[in-house]
């Protein structure tokens, strides 16, 4: 009888983490990474002094892609630009949660 698999080869903690430092290296600009725990979708917000704040009363506006299984990433991801003064502040989507629910997975 064969082994089977019961946990998958990469977790969505393992691709969050690998992305954030990917966008550390390649963007001295990036402050920090936070990742908002989900088991089927990577979701980051990304604290950039580049990105403008939200308006009041808006929520912040993550950028959706699917998943790119041939790129190493097999879930869903989305990423939301965030402004310094909105970080743990700004209304997020509804799905991700609170503020409280991030982790800050890598800092400048």
């Amino acid at each position: 009888m064969a082994d089977v698999q019961t946990e998958p080869l990469v977790s969505v903690e393992m691709i969050a983490r690998e992305l954030s430092r990917a966008n550390l290296e390649s963007d001295p600009k990036t402050l920090l990474v936070r990742w908002f725990p989900n088991a089927g979708e990577v979701r980051l917000a990304v604290v950039d002094p580049r990105t403008p704040p939200v308006e009041p009363d808006e929520a912040i506006a993550p950028f959706y892609f699917g998943p790119d299984v041939a790129g190493g990433v097999p879930f869903p991801l989305a990423i939301a630009m965030v402004a310094p003064q909105d970080d743990r502040h700004a209304p997020l989507p509804g799905e991700w949660g609170t503020w409280d629910n991030s982790v800050e997975v890598l800092r400048h």
